[in-house]
């Protein structure tokens, strides 16, 4: 901190200076000032942080120039010495909010005491100033990348977005002129490195250099689910338009050098279609993320124009999932990798439309069978373990590939691995599965061992010892006990009666049903519902 000296004997203002101990305490000399007016005069020019000065000098007095200072908005802090016990100047130091008042002669540990206190005020505003300069910041930054992720995730309600609205709400700079959207996807060939945040951030300091001398306002930010995306708006007149098309292609090659030495990453560009109303931003935003998820048909290390693209499919049914999952099921039910995977392709292939026209609808397909999949199986399966089966992990195997004859290739490998894992499941553990599937499927029925038993072609006694070994129940306790989870869930629902629940899970005799529900839970069914009725819910 810079400390100025001010009083109108040089050699009071050379005894201050010896007495301030200037190492220990980080501190900087400016200057003597041997009057009010050059006092002032040195403020302005230097900003010292502290003067220390005498009340009484030619010109202004020290208290004149701490009104002054005051009143020009300097944060500048103030030690007035003066020969006298002034109780009038006193008072007024303290409304100025003067740090100190010392006699004459002054005491070098009562200054150096001071100056500590005003070091230790100082560094504790100006660290409050920077974390509220930060916090404004950050909450900046939130709000103009708000905008984006409500695009990207397809939110975004154009309805009082005016250009005035949004520059308003978001902390926004757009003109009216041009928005061009785009999207940058980053792909990963092999084992990450680490570094792929660290090289995002790098790419989007790049290009919020390369291209914001073009825009009148540019919003660059990461994409919201963790994957390996930034998500870009550009605002411009529409005479740049051609020098922006050309600042984008080379941006995107410092991109590609960028990651180039690590010899692990791949990139796609994918750019929307200029609009100047910010009604039409949502469209041409998923125009963008069409045309960057269009790398399977398209390739990698590009750039995809998705002006023209038709982006019907992602609101459409051309693409369902429904007809491929119902001729896969059978496999799922007996586990039957190599026919599951045939019909796999089959679909996989019958599905994928003209690519021509539709050149992301691979990445939609997987998108939504994958899941769609992985349910279906453990509909039929109870598979608790997370790393058998996980749907990130198949999405990670499989979308980043660079063609559609490699990605088909990866997901019938995922899902033949998986059904591989369980087909080395023991035959004796796949044949209480499926008995188990059989009772989820038909626990309102009459249900019987022996059904059982026929349904994987075992004896009902060799089934009844298997499934208390694997279940650690027989047979009927274990349909009981399902029975009463399904009366519970119901119960939940004013709208069934208990005649009807009970009905509902295989028993025609209520009070049988209500007796054998009292067992197990400890209350009736009337009392379980008012109590969860009670509760706040009404199913």
């Amino acid at each position: 901190m810079r400390v100025l000296i001010a009083d109108d004997e040089l050699n009071v203002s050379k005894l201050i200076k010896n007495l301030i101990d200037w190492e220990t305490l980080d501190l900087e000399f400016v200057g003597f000032a041997s009057n009010g007016n050059e006092s002032y005069s040195m403020i302005n020019e230097h900003i010292p942080e502290i003067v220390i000065t005498d009340i009484r000098m030619p010109g202004k007095n020290g208290l004149e120039i701490i009104k002054e200072c005051i009143e020009q908005g300097l944060n500048t802090q103030f030690i007035i010495i003066s020969g006298h016990a002034e109780f009038d100047y006193a008072q007024l130091a303290v409304k100025y909010g003067v740090n100190d008042f010392l006699l004459k002669p002054v005491n070098g540990d009562e200054l150096n005491a001071s100056l500590k206190q005003i070091i230790a005020r100082v560094s504790e505003a100006r660290e409050e100033k920077q974390v509220i300069t930060e916090t404004l910041e950050n909450s900046r930054t939130v709000l103009r990348n708000s905008l984006l992720l409500s695009l990207y995730q397809r939110n975004f309600n154009p309805d009082n977005h005016s250009i005035e609205a949004l520059n308003a709400n978001l902390c926004l700079n757009f003109k009216p002129g041009l928005f061009l959207p785009a999207v940058i996807k980053m792909n990963v060939t092999g084992k990450p490195s680490g570094h792929e945040k660290s090289i995002l951030s790098q790419m989007r300091s790049i290009v919020k250099k390369e291209l914001k001398p073009i825009n009148y306002d540019l919003v660059v930010c990461d994409g919201a689910d963790n994957g390996l995306y930034i998500l870009c708006l550009f605002n411009y007149p529409e005479s740049n338009s051609n020098d922006l098309q050309i600042a984008l292609q080379y941006t995107f090659d410092l991109l590609l050098h960028t990651i180039a030495p690590y010899k692990l990453y791949q990139l796609v560009l994918g750019i929307g279609m200029p609009t100047q109303l910010t009604k039409q931003l949502q469209m041409s935003f998923s125009k963008a993320v069409c045309a960057c998820e269009s790398y399977l048909c398209l390739g990698w290390d590009r750039i995809i124009n998705g002006e023209n693209m038709d982006i019907s499919l992602l609101n459409s049914t051309l693409i369902s999932i429904e007809e491929p999952n119902r001729a896969l099921k059978p496999y799922i039910e007996l586990f039957d990798a190599d026919n599951f995977c045939r019909v796999l392709r089959d679909e996989f292939r019958r599905q994928m439309p003209n690519l021509t026209l539709y050149p992301y609808s691979a990445d939609v397909f997987i998108r939504k069978f994958v899941p769609a999949a992985l349910r279906d199986i453990l509909t039929v399966h109870t598979i608790t373990d997370n790393q058998i089966i996980n749907e990130q992990h198949i999405l990670s195997n499989v979308l980043p590939c660079s063609s559609i004859n490699e990605a088909e290739n990866k997901l019938i490998n995922c899902f033949a691995g998986f059904l591989s894992q369980l087909q080395e499941i023991s035959p004796d553990h796949k044949a209480v599965v499926v008995v188990k599937s059989f009772i989820e499927q038909n626990y309102s029925m009459r249900l019987r061992l022996e059904d059982a038993a026929d349904k994987v072609f075992l004896s009902p006694a060799y089934l009844g010892i298997l499934f208390k070994q694997e279940t650690g129940q027989n047979f009927s306790d274990y349909l009981i006990a399902v029975r009463i989870e399904k009366a519970k869930e119901m119960l939940k629902d004013i709208r069934y009666n208990i005649n009807e629940i009970a009905k509902n899970v295989g028993y025609k005799d209520t009070r049988y049903f209500s007796k054998l529900f009292k067992n197990i839970e400890g209350i009736n069914p009337s009392k379980y519902r008012q109590i969860f009725t009670r509760g706040g819910h009404s199913g």
